[in-house]
Protein backbone atom coordinates (compact mmCIF):
# COMPACT_ATOMS: atom_id res chain seq x y z
CA UNK A 1 0.00 0.00 0.00
CA UNK A 2 2.85 2.29 0.80
CA UNK A 3 4.75 1.82 -2.64
CA UNK A 4 1.82 2.72 -4.18
CA UNK A 5 1.28 6.01 -2.58
CA UNK A 6 4.66 6.85 -3.23
CA UNK A 7 4.35 5.64 -6.55
CA UNK A 8 1.51 8.35 -6.95
CA UNK A 9 3.23 11.01 -5.56
CA UNK A 10 5.99 10.59 -7.70
CA UNK A 11 3.71 10.30 -11.40
CA UNK A 12 2.10 13.42 -9.63
CA UNK A 13 5.55 15.11 -8.54
CA UNK A 14 6.57 13.94 -12.52
CA UNK A 15 3.24 15.73 -14.14
CA UNK A 16 4.24 18.91 -11.93
CA UNK A 17 7.76 19.09 -14.13
CA UNK A 18 6.20 18.70 -16.84
CA UNK A 19 3.50 21.02 -17.26
CA UNK A 20 6.03 23.60 -15.38
CA UNK A 21 8.27 23.33 -18.23
CA UNK A 22 5.39 23.15 -21.01
CA UNK A 23 3.90 26.42 -19.11
CA UNK A 24 7.04 27.88 -19.28
CA UNK A 25 8.39 26.96 -23.20
CA UNK A 26 4.83 28.27 -24.33
CA UNK A 27 5.68 31.51 -22.24
CA UNK A 28 9.37 31.75 -23.45
CA UNK A 29 8.15 30.97 -27.02
CA UNK A 30 5.19 33.61 -27.42
CA UNK A 31 6.76 36.43 -25.32
CA UNK A 32 9.99 35.95 -28.03
CA UNK A 33 7.47 36.39 -31.11
CA UNK A 34 5.92 39.15 -29.16
CA UNK A 35 8.90 40.80 -28.30
CA UNK A 36 9.94 40.47 -32.02
CA UNK A 37 6.99 41.76 -33.47
CA UNK A 38 6.91 44.73 -31.80
CA UNK A 39 10.72 45.45 -32.09
CA UNK A 40 10.70 44.53 -35.84
CA UNK A 41 7.31 47.23 -36.31
CA UNK A 42 9.10 49.79 -34.83
CA UNK A 43 12.50 49.12 -36.34
CA UNK A 44 10.36 49.40 -40.02
CA UNK A 45 8.55 52.80 -39.07
CA UNK A 46 11.15 54.87 -37.06
CA UNK A 47 13.76 54.21 -39.25
CA UNK A 48 15.55 56.95 -41.45
CA UNK A 49 13.56 56.36 -44.57
CA UNK A 50 10.88 54.51 -43.28
CA UNK A 51 8.38 51.47 -44.32
CA UNK A 52 5.07 52.34 -43.32
CA UNK A 53 3.02 49.31 -42.97
CA UNK A 54 -0.52 49.58 -44.70
CA UNK A 55 -4.13 49.00 -43.06
CA UNK A 56 -4.24 45.80 -44.87
CA UNK A 57 -0.64 44.90 -43.78
CA UNK A 58 -1.80 45.92 -39.53
CA UNK A 59 -4.62 43.97 -39.64
CA UNK A 60 -2.96 41.08 -41.18
CA UNK A 61 -0.67 41.21 -38.03
CA UNK A 62 -3.18 42.17 -35.52
CA UNK A 63 -4.89 39.21 -36.16
CA UNK A 64 -1.73 37.13 -36.04
CA UNK A 65 -0.84 38.73 -32.60
CA UNK A 66 -4.61 38.52 -31.36
CA UNK A 67 -4.57 34.25 -32.36
CA UNK A 68 -0.77 33.94 -31.23
CA UNK A 69 -1.96 35.28 -27.48
CA UNK A 70 -5.46 33.70 -27.68
CA UNK A 71 -3.51 30.37 -28.47
CA UNK A 72 -1.17 30.55 -25.70
CA UNK A 73 -3.72 31.93 -22.72
CA UNK A 74 -6.19 28.94 -23.55
CA UNK A 75 -3.00 26.54 -23.72
CA UNK A 76 -1.80 27.90 -20.62
CA UNK A 77 -4.43 28.06 -18.53
CA UNK A 78 -4.82 24.19 -19.67
CA UNK A 79 -1.51 23.46 -18.22
CA UNK A 80 -2.49 25.21 -15.22
CA UNK A 81 -5.32 22.96 -14.48
CA UNK A 82 -3.73 19.76 -15.06
CA UNK A 83 -1.11 21.22 -12.43
CA UNK A 84 -3.65 21.63 -9.71
CA UNK A 85 -4.98 18.57 -10.68
CA UNK A 86 -2.11 16.96 -9.93
CA UNK A 87 -0.77 19.07 -6.77
CA UNK A 88 -4.21 17.49 -5.19
CA UNK A 89 -2.40 14.14 -5.45
CA UNK A 90 -0.03 16.19 -2.09
CA UNK A 91 -0.34 16.49 1.24
CA UNK A 92 -1.71 19.49 2.87
CA UNK A 93 1.70 19.65 4.41
CA UNK A 94 3.63 18.60 1.41
CA UNK A 95 1.74 21.72 -0.44
CA UNK A 96 2.59 24.17 2.34
CA UNK A 97 6.48 23.08 2.32
CA UNK A 98 6.79 23.18 -1.29
CA UNK A 99 4.63 25.97 -2.43
CA UNK A 100 4.01 27.92 0.91
CA UNK A 101 1.16 30.01 1.13
CA UNK A 102 -0.67 31.40 -2.02
CA UNK A 103 0.48 34.72 -3.06
CA UNK A 104 -1.22 37.33 -6.00
CA UNK A 105 0.61 36.94 -9.27
CA UNK A 106 0.56 38.54 -12.29
CA UNK A 107 1.46 35.19 -13.67
CA UNK A 108 2.42 33.91 -17.52
CA UNK A 109 -1.13 34.65 -19.05
CA UNK A 110 -0.88 38.35 -17.95
CA UNK A 111 2.50 38.98 -19.02
CA UNK A 112 1.31 37.84 -22.87
CA UNK A 113 -1.80 39.60 -22.60
CA UNK A 114 0.54 42.53 -21.58
CA UNK A 115 3.04 42.03 -24.63
CA UNK A 116 -0.07 41.36 -27.11
CA UNK A 117 -1.35 44.65 -26.22
CA UNK A 118 2.29 46.40 -26.61
CA UNK A 119 2.27 44.33 -30.26
CA UNK A 120 -0.88 46.08 -31.00
CA UNK A 121 0.08 49.50 -29.85
CA UNK A 122 3.35 49.78 -31.77
CA UNK A 123 1.60 48.40 -34.87
CA UNK A 124 -1.30 50.66 -35.00
CA UNK A 125 0.37 53.77 -33.08
CA UNK A 126 3.90 54.26 -34.73
CA UNK A 127 5.95 57.01 -33.23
Amino acid sequence: MNDSREATIDLAYKELEYRRKKQWDIFSWCSTLLVAITGGVIALETRQQTYPLHRSQKAIISLAVAVLVVYAVLWLGHNWRMEKLARCCFSKEIKEHLWGPKRKAVGYRWALVMLGGAALLAIWYPR
